[in-house]
């Protein structure tokens, strides 16, 4: 998008939607305007949406985010973000996600604390049908919030199922590291 920077200084309040002051140069606004492009993206967030919030910076990210997603177009690309959409998008066709449900008896997320928005919701898009699902995670090693992980997806995890249909395992037990780094790990996230 560096070359196609242009495009976007146009429209009208981006870089406060951006969160940026004065001038910039190419390199940094078009790395802002990617990582929040990425973040909208993530967070399963329309253009549309965006554009007909009352707020003038949603407006320009659903503005950003709509010429964005007609220059991937044009250019015939794809980014990660946008990736995850379209599988999201697929799934969202009930004849496609009963043909990739039935592929699959069971599901195994590791690292469950570091998904996203819209990998969660891909995630339980796939297991709707079965409910085969076994998600493994540690709120304490969330490391990448700043990648558009949400805590929530594992600490709300058992309330995505209707009666208490989730069952909860806590393992106590570290069995890849040595009883001094379990303890100074244990000292250091206690209150």
């Amino acid at each position: 998008m560096f070359q196609q920077a242009s495009e976007f200084k146009d429209i009208e309040g981006i870089e406060d939607a951006l969160g940026l002051k004065g001038p910039q140069s190419t390199w940094r606004f078009a790395g802002a305007l990617m990582a929040w492009l990425n973040k909208i993206s993530e967070e399963g967030i329309s253009a549309d949406d965006l554009s007909a919030s009352k707020t003038p910076e949603m407006k320009a990210s659903g503005e950003a985010y709509k010429t964005y997603q007609r220059l991937l177009s044009e250019y015939n690309y794809l980014d990660f973000s946008t990736i995850q959409v379209e599988m999201l998008r697929l799934l969202e066709n009930p004849e496609v996600c009963a043909l990739i449900q039935r592929r699959f008896d069971y599901l195994m997320i590791d690292e469950y604390q570091d998904t996203n928005t819209i990998q969660e919701r891909i995630v339980l898009k796939l297991a709707e049908g079965h409910k085969n699902i076994c998600v493994v995670g540690d709120d304490d090693q969330a490391l990448y919030r700043f990648r558009g992980a949400s805590i929530r997806n594992i600490l709300e995890f058992p309330s995505r199922f209707a009666d208490r249909a989730c069952k909860q395992v806590r393992l106590t037990k570290n069995y890849r590291s040595e009883p001094p780094i379990i303890d100074f790990y244990n000292r250091w996230m206690d209150p």
